[in-house]
């Protein structure tokens, strides 16, 4: 059952990588038990990373990962206003930290939980999503998912 799952985390990772979408963002698959609070995820949840310093969404270490989020992090502890910052700088202050499972819970369900956080601004402007991808004839689609009354 990992193939289809496998399938889905590519589409995922192709669906952020788009090259409209270039920004500074680090992207973790994590483990299906993984806990999701933490803007930067421990180690030992890391299944695989990804990094866009700027120039696009590219693989990357756990290691490399971790370490570019203190970077990214610490941009926003500059001494200086906002204003004095270069443009650069302030694209990174917004930089984004996208965490995601990808599970296979039945033959014919790829269930995915992504959360994507401010590494500076959290929670203002955090996201989840809760995808269930179903088979169809040209691989796996994004299926609707009602909202649970607990959502609401």
């Amino acid at each position: 059952m990992t193939e289809a799952a496998d399938w889905v985390a590519s589409r995922i990772i192709e669906r952020y990588g788009r090259p409209g979408r270039v920004a500074y963002m680090v992207m973790f698959r994590l483990q299906n038990s993984a806990d999701f609070s933490h803007i930067v995820p421990p180690r030992e949840s890391i299944v695989a990373a990804w990094i866009d310093a700027g120039s696009g969404l590219l693989p990357a270490t756990a290691e490399s990962a971790l370490e570019r989020c203190k970077i990214l992090q610490a941009v926003h502890t500059l001494a200086r206003a906002p204003h004095q910052m270069t443009a650069d700088e302030r694209r990174q202050m917004m930089a984004r930290s996208v965490l995601f499972s990808v599970q296979q819970t039945a033959t014919d369900l790829v269930e995915v939980r992504l959360i994507s956080r401010s590494l500076t601004f959290s929670p203002k402007g955090d996201r989840e999503a809760n995808e269930q991808w179903k088979p169809g004839s040209e691989g796996w689609y994004s299926a609707y998912r009602p909202r649970d009354e607990d959502d609401e």
